[in-house]
């Protein structure tokens, strides 16, 4: 085999640890070292890129050290970091490359290394640190848009003036260097800067182009990296919708680290948390904490330990919270914004409890360090303070909140502690102006959703904003119904709610049928591209961006997460009528003693829409459950 060849194969992207081994052998014994160092990087670089960490640290751990540069060096590093490794191998990674930075390695891929750990563990006036020491230095184009990648994305985090520049010197050296993948994240980070300055509208476009970069390179490091990203723009632009949508097509690139399982964790909680999905909010709260403790990401571990600390003060499980507070505040050093969102934390944790003393000091301890909130919290703080002044008999100035709302872009911080915040929410409707925001949030239709009515009493019909929704088979139907009603699925819930259980190939090819009819009927209301019903982990789920309403529910009896109630109730006969499946059957009697009470209810409190339906409900009620 030629040198020539032999190289060829060492930089294609699956060559082998022995040929890795064999083709630094010959280069290093023609006297080629420079040649195998060279080789070498891209090669694993190339690994890197793909997530195949694993793949790289072994092939690194097989060869001699004279064969392993200080640049491999730290990038086997990073590697071991990025791979999932035991903690005690990554605590040991890091302590090398911080002994190496002692003793005077300044090498480019160090310097990356070490400003993306400070930055992880948010210490970010320490990671500008490295950066501008690094890139005060002679270095090649590839090295340097590494460097300028984390020196404007900490900038941009701490919202320095100077983000903006330093983002466009990044799209100039990546445009110079040929690297299209850093030519994405300037335009992520350019998008980043202009949100603040000129508004989101004029930075989704940016944000757009990064996306559309790493689709069309596959790049799925990155595009996971920018849909999360994205997402979490969305969500705090008051989108929940295309927000999990963005989430969930993230959750289905293949092969995720364990790094970038706790990243979209902690969006997916901070999401639930934000419009108050309390149960989900709940339980991905706990998973987020977990799988970034696990990934060693300790910033994100922190914002994770907060969200779920809260979530745990709604539930009322107030000694659990106290708990996760303080590994809150354990894992934050010396970091300013980390404290200040612990000390928020804290004040809603003694607010849920009761200590109205105790939030009012944590509260007050905020006093200027609100800017150190991300908006959505700083608009929660006036929330809250305005709350304990009304509890005190003052009259609250709404002018704080209505510019924090303003500056948050979006009136949904009123929607995440709505459970602590009864009174005040009911005060603030009978305010000039507050009752038309507080029913467009509450009961409005989020943004780039696609509204469907389902009317439940009577044969069941689904009406979108174009009219009735034609379904192509009756039992597909059925199944939209029980995907609304119940959630996620598993294949084994939906053969037991239609099928009764069997499990026969006539039962399963049925049900794929039904599915495939489903997804058919619903993919002309959603984006090009999108699918109707989602597979993952071996449960089904309705696009989130379908969004339903009834006009009453026994949540009792179905959990209907994300099923919106508004409007009068319409009963044209029995619950489901025309659904024969046995999880309606099972149930339908007891949906019409709780309609005939709710009914009962809505007519004693005067509500002249409700007498009619009621005079149905009391026959329905009434009936012998078998003649439905």
């Amino acid at each position: 085999m030629t040198l020539r060849v032999s190289l060829n194969l060492l930089l294609a992207s699956d060559a082998d640890a022995d040929t890795v081994q064999n083709t630094l052998e010959t280069l290093h014994s023609c006297g080629r070292g420079a040649e195998a160092d060279q080789a070498l990087e891209e090669w694993l670089g190339s690994h890197m890129s793909r997530n195949e960490h694993l793949t790289a640290t072994r092939v690194i751990e097989s060869l001699p050290d004279a064969w392993v540069n200080p640049r491999v060096r730290a990038m086997y590093w990073m590697s071991v970091r990025q791979g999932g490794e035991s903690p005690e191998k990554t605590r040991a990674a890091r302590q090398d490359a911080e002994r190496a930075y002692a003793a005077g390695d300044r090498n480019p891929r160090l310097m990356y290394l070490l400003a993306d750990d400070r930055q992880l563990d948010g210490h970010d006036e320490l990671a500008l640190q490295i950066t501008r020491e690094a890139l005060a230095t002679r270095m090649s184009d590839a090295d340097r848009v590494r460097l300028l990648h984390i020196h404007a994305d900490t900038l941009e985090f701490l919202k320095d003036p100077t983000a903006l520049e330093v983002a466009r010197e990044l799209l100039q050296v990546a445009q110079r260097a040929g690297s299209t993948r850093h030519i994405g994240i300037a335009n992520n980070l350019i998008g980043c800067v202009t949100e603040r300055t000129a508004g989101f509208e004029e930075a989704e476009r940016y944000y757009l182009r990064a996306i559309a970069i790493f689709r069309r390179t596959a790049d799925q490091p990155q595009l996971l990296v920018h849909l999360n990203n994205h997402a979490q723009a969305l969500a705090d632009r008051g989108r929940p919708a295309e927000a999990a949508q963005l989430l969930e097509e993230a959750w289905q690139l293949p092969s995720l680290s364990v790094r970038q399982r706790a990243w979209l964790s902690v969006s997916g909680a901070s999401l639930h948390h934000q419009y108050g999905h309390h149960a989900e909010a709940l339980t991905a709260g706990a998973m987020a904490a977990q799988l970034t403790r696990e990934a060693g990401l300790t910033g994100q571990a922190t914002t994770a330990h907060l969200l779920w600390t809260e979530r745990l003060a709604f539930d009322g499980q107030h000694q659990r919270a106290r708990e996760i507070l303080q590994k809150a505040q354990e894992l934050i050093a010396e970091d300013n914004r980390y404290q200040a969102q612990h000390d928020f934390s804290a004040g809603v944790i003694a607010f849920a409890r009761g200590d109205a003393e105790r939030a009012a000091l944590k509260f007050g301890s905020l006093a200027g360090r609100e800017d150190l909130l991300v908006d959505w919290d700083a608009a929660r703080l006036v929330l809250y303070r305005l709350a304990l002044q009304l509890r005190d008999g003052a009259a609250p100035d709404l002018a704080p909140l209505a510019e924090a709302l303003r500056t948050s872009s979006t009136d949904f911080p009123l929607v995440t502690d709505a459970p602590l915040l009864t009174g005040f929410l009911a005060w603030l409707g009978e305010q000039p102006g507050w009752r038309e925001r507080l029913d467009a949030v509450f009961t409005g239709e989020p943004a780039g959703t696609v509204p469907l009515r389902l009317e439940l009493f009577g044969p069941l019909e689904v009406h979108t904003e174009h009219g009735p929704l034609r379904f192509q088979l009756r039992r597909s139907a059925e199944l939209f119904a029980f995907l609304v009603l119940h959630g996620s699925a598993t294949r084994q819930d939906l053969l037991n709610a239609m099928f009764e259980g069997s499990t026969s190939v006539n039962a399963i090819d049925h049900l794929k049928k039904l599915m495939r009819g489903l997804r058919a009927d619903l993919r002309p209301l959603l984006p090009e591209g999108a699918e109707a019903v989602v597979s993952e982990r071996r449960r089904y789920t309705l696009n989130p961006l379908l969004h339903p309403s009834v006009a009453w529910l026994p949540f009792s009896l179905f959990p209907a997460p994300g099923v919106r109630r508004s409007g009068p109730v319409q009963v044209r006969g029995a619950f489901l009528a025309d659904v024969r499946g046995e999880w309606v059957a099972d149930c339908r009697h007891h949906v019409h003693l709780q309609l005939r009470a709710h009914l009962r209810h809505a007519v004693e409190a005067g509500d002249p829409l409700a007498r009619q339906a009621l005079l149905v409900a009391e026959g329905l009620a009434l009936a012998d459950p078998a003649v439905y």
